[in-house]
C-alpha cells in the first residue's frame, strides 16, 4: 500500500509464475527513501506518464543507470509513477520514477520462491512509449480512462503484453489487455463472454457433425462408409481443435472455419 507520509513504502506488486515446476513467487517491492508530497494517481496532464514523451524520460533515466543487456521483468505505471523491476541473474532490482519530481530512486526487490527468473524478463525495447498513445486512444473511444498499466510476460502464453485497469462510463477498475505495441485493446470481460459463446457454438457444431456421422455410419455400407468415416474424423478434429484453443475466441473461430 502506498503511504504518502511514510518514509518506507512496501507493497506487493505482482504474482510471478516462475519457470521450474510451476513455482509461484511473489515479488515484494520495498522502497526506502525520502517522503513524497506528490500523489502518483493524480498529476497534471502534461506530466502524465501515459504520454509517450513522458514515459520515454522515465525509461531513459533507468537505461542510463543499468547495463544495456539488463532485462525487464515488469513495468508498472500510474499516471505519476513508473516502477521498473529488472533481472540480474537470479536476483531482481528496481527503480521508481516520480513524474512530478522528475526523479529516479532505487527499489529494493525481494523474489520469494524457488523458481527461475531466466526467460521471464524481456528487452527494454519492448517497453514502447508509443504504446501509451494507442492504448489511451482506444480506451477513450469507449469512454474509459486508464488508471494503471502493467507490462509483463504472460503466464499462460509467454507473450509480453499490457494489462490495463480503466475507469469511466460509471464503472471502475475495468480490466483490459493490449499487445506489447499497444494494439488490440480488449475488454477482458467482453472477450470472455465472446469466447464462451463461440465455444458453445463450435461445440454444438462438432456434436451435430459427430451425431450425423455416427447415424450415417450405422446405415452405410462400403464404400459409402468411407465417406461417413471421413465426416466422423472431421467432427473429431473439430472437437480436438476446440479443446486445444483453451478458450481463445480467435482460435475457436478459426477451428469452426477450418473444420
Amino acid at each position: 500500500m502506498y503511504n504518502m507520509r511514510s518514509r518506507l513504502i512496501v507493497r506487493f506488486v505482482a504474482v510471478l509464475i516462475l519457470a521450474g515446476g510451476g513455482v509461484t513467487a511473489k515479488i515484494l517491492l520495498s522502497h526506502s527513501g525520502s517522503s513524497s508530497s506528490s500523489n502518483p494517481t493524480s498529476v497534471s496532464a502534461d506530466q502524465s506518464l501515459y504520454k509517450p514523451a513522458n514515459l520515454q524520460k522515465a525509461i531513459s533515466a533507468v537505461q542510463a543507470k543499468v547495463a544495456s543487456h539488463a532485462g525487464l521483468l515488469e513495468l508498472s505505471l500510474l499516471p505519476g509513477q513508473a516502477d521498473f523491476t529488472l533481472r540480474n541473474g537470479e536476483k531482481a532490482f528496481g527503480y521508481r520514477w516520480d513524474a512530478s519530481a522528475q526523479s529516479l530512486a532505487p527499489l529494493s526487490i525481494n523474489v520469494i520462491g524457488s523458481g527461475s527468473l531466466q526467460g521471464q524478463d524481456f528487452p527494454f525495447s519492448q517497453a514502447s512509449p508509443d504504446a501509451m498513445g494507442k492504448i489511451v486512444a482506444a480506451l477513450a473511444k469507449q469512454g474509459m480512462t486508464p488508471s494503471t498499466m502493467t507490462l509483463r510476460r504472460g503466464v499462460s502464453n509467454g507473450l509480453v503484453g499490457w494489462s490495463v485497469s480503466a475507469d469511466g462510463s460509471g464503472r471502475t477498475s475495468v480490466a483490459y489487455t493490449a499487445d506489447v505495441n499497444g494494439g488490440h485493446v480488449i475488454n477482458v470481460e467482453q472477450a470472455a463472454a465472446s469466447a464462451a459463446n463461440i465455444a458453445s457454438q463450435a461445440a454444438s457444431q462438432a456434436a451435430s457433425q459427430a451425431s450425423q456421422a455416427a447415424s450415417q455410419a450405422s446405415q452405410a455400407t462400403s464404400p459409402a462408409s468411407q465417406g461417413v468415416n471421413s465426416a466422423l474424423k472431421t467432427a473429431q478434429k473439430l472437437q480436438q481443435c476446440i479443446a486445444n484453443a483453451n478458450g481463445d475466441p480467435n482460435a475457436m473461430s478459426l477451428c469452426a472455419s477450418q473444420h
